[in-house]
């Protein structure tokens, strides 16, 4: 089974309770949810070179879609940090 894909925080509590052992594209991972990834030995795997492409996608449907946009291009600037705080956190990566 391939490990889910996570974007955004509303979908990780989902995710813990379905016992999943680890989560794909962590760019979305919340501070707020780190304890959980420790306790739980969730593993993440933040597929660094794939959200290199993220600004490429936003910027074809950004118009359209300018909330959405936005998070993602904040997710983007800030996924070396959520990355850092969560390994010194002691989440698997």
């Amino acid at each position: 089974m391939l490990p889910p894909i996570c974007f955004g925080k509303e979908s990780l509590l989902d995710f813990f309770d379905m016992g999943t052992e680890c989560i794909e594209y962590t760019s979305g991972l919340h501070p707020e949810f780190t304890d959980l990834f420790v306790r739980k030995g969730i593993a993440i795997v933040p597929t660094l070179e794939n959200i290199e492409n993220f600004l490429k996608f936003v910027d074809v449907g950004a118009a359209k879609f300018g909330k959405y946009a936005a998070h993602i291009r904040d997710l983007y600037a800030r996924r070396f940090d959520i990355i850092a705080t969560t390994h010194e956190a002691g989440v698997l990566i």
